[in-house]
Protein backbone atom coordinates (compact mmCIF):
# COMPACT_ATOMS: atom_id res chain seq x y z
CA UNK A 1 0.00 0.00 0.00
CA UNK A 2 1.48 3.55 -1.26
CA UNK A 3 1.56 5.95 1.74
CA UNK A 4 -0.95 8.18 -0.73
CA UNK A 5 -3.35 5.19 -0.43
CA UNK A 6 -3.01 4.72 3.21
CA UNK A 7 -3.55 8.42 4.35
CA UNK A 8 -6.66 8.23 2.31
CA UNK A 9 -7.72 5.33 4.36
CA UNK A 10 -6.89 7.32 7.90
CA UNK A 11 -7.89 10.95 6.60
CA UNK A 12 -4.64 12.40 6.58
CA UNK A 13 -1.97 13.79 4.28
CA UNK A 14 0.86 11.32 2.91
CA UNK A 15 3.16 13.76 4.19
CA UNK A 16 1.57 12.94 7.69
CA UNK A 17 2.04 9.76 6.98
CA UNK A 18 6.03 10.08 6.10
CA UNK A 19 6.16 12.04 9.75
CA UNK A 20 4.74 9.34 11.16
CA UNK A 21 7.36 6.95 9.87
CA UNK A 22 9.63 9.12 10.40
CA UNK A 23 8.68 9.82 13.90
CA UNK A 24 8.90 13.25 13.47
CA UNK A 25 5.62 13.66 14.81
CA UNK A 26 3.62 11.35 17.35
CA UNK A 27 0.43 9.80 16.60
CA UNK A 28 -2.14 9.40 18.68
CA UNK A 29 -3.68 5.89 19.95
CA UNK A 30 -7.03 6.13 17.43
CA UNK A 31 -5.13 7.12 14.61
CA UNK A 32 -2.99 3.84 15.58
CA UNK A 33 -5.53 1.63 15.29
CA UNK A 34 -6.77 3.45 12.25
CA UNK A 35 -3.61 2.84 10.63
CA UNK A 36 -3.43 -1.09 11.51
CA UNK A 37 -7.45 -1.25 10.52
CA UNK A 38 -6.31 -0.06 7.02
CA UNK A 39 -3.34 -1.96 6.71
CA UNK A 40 -5.25 -5.19 8.01
CA UNK A 41 -3.30 -6.05 10.50
CA UNK A 42 -3.54 -6.31 14.14
CA UNK A 43 -2.14 -2.85 16.43
CA UNK A 44 0.67 -4.72 18.22
CA UNK A 45 2.17 -6.17 14.65
CA UNK A 46 2.68 -2.15 14.26
CA UNK A 47 5.14 -2.54 17.69
CA UNK A 48 6.52 -5.51 16.50
CA UNK A 49 10.94 -5.56 15.01
CA UNK A 50 10.95 -4.42 11.55
CA UNK A 51 12.14 -7.93 11.27
CA UNK A 52 8.92 -9.69 12.64
CA UNK A 53 6.53 -11.14 10.39
CA UNK A 54 3.09 -12.12 10.86
CA UNK A 55 2.26 -16.12 11.02
CA UNK A 56 0.10 -15.75 7.84
CA UNK A 57 2.38 -14.07 6.03
CA UNK A 58 5.33 -16.80 6.54
CA UNK A 59 2.92 -19.78 5.93
CA UNK A 60 1.91 -18.13 2.54
CA UNK A 61 5.04 -16.93 1.68
CA UNK A 62 6.21 -20.79 1.88
CA UNK A 63 3.31 -22.37 1.08
CA UNK A 64 3.42 -20.72 -2.71
CA UNK A 65 7.54 -21.60 -2.84
CA UNK A 66 8.25 -24.14 -5.30
CA UNK A 67 9.55 -26.33 -1.45
CA UNK A 68 6.33 -25.52 0.34
CA UNK A 69 4.50 -27.24 -2.93
CA UNK A 70 6.23 -30.20 -2.96
CA UNK A 71 6.34 -30.46 0.81
CA UNK A 72 2.64 -30.33 1.17
CA UNK A 73 2.55 -32.83 -1.86
CA UNK A 74 4.49 -34.92 0.30
CA UNK A 75 3.14 -34.86 3.18
CA UNK A 76 -0.42 -35.41 2.02
CA UNK A 77 1.00 -38.87 1.18
CA UNK A 78 2.33 -39.89 4.41
CA UNK A 79 0.22 -41.99 6.98
CA UNK A 80 -1.56 -39.98 9.27
CA UNK A 81 0.30 -41.61 12.32
CA UNK A 82 3.30 -40.76 10.84
CA UNK A 83 2.59 -37.05 10.26
CA UNK A 84 2.84 -35.92 14.08
CA UNK A 85 6.88 -36.77 14.32
CA UNK A 86 7.92 -35.35 11.03
CA UNK A 87 6.50 -32.54 12.55
CA UNK A 88 7.88 -32.59 15.62
CA UNK A 89 11.33 -33.26 13.40
CA UNK A 90 11.06 -29.99 11.77
CA UNK A 91 10.48 -27.86 14.68
CA UNK A 92 13.50 -29.24 16.41
CA UNK A 93 15.48 -28.64 13.36
CA UNK A 94 14.09 -25.02 12.94
CA UNK A 95 15.09 -24.39 16.63
CA UNK A 96 18.40 -25.58 16.64
CA UNK A 97 18.86 -23.53 13.16
CA UNK A 98 17.33 -20.90 15.47
CA UNK A 99 20.55 -19.43 17.07
CA UNK A 100 22.97 -20.12 13.79
CA UNK A 101 21.04 -17.41 12.05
Amino acid sequence: MSQTDLANAVGVTFQQIQKYEKGTNGIRGSRLAAIAAALQVDLPFLFAAKDAVPDDAIVDKFITSPEGVRIAKAFARIPESTRATIVKLAESLANENRGLQ
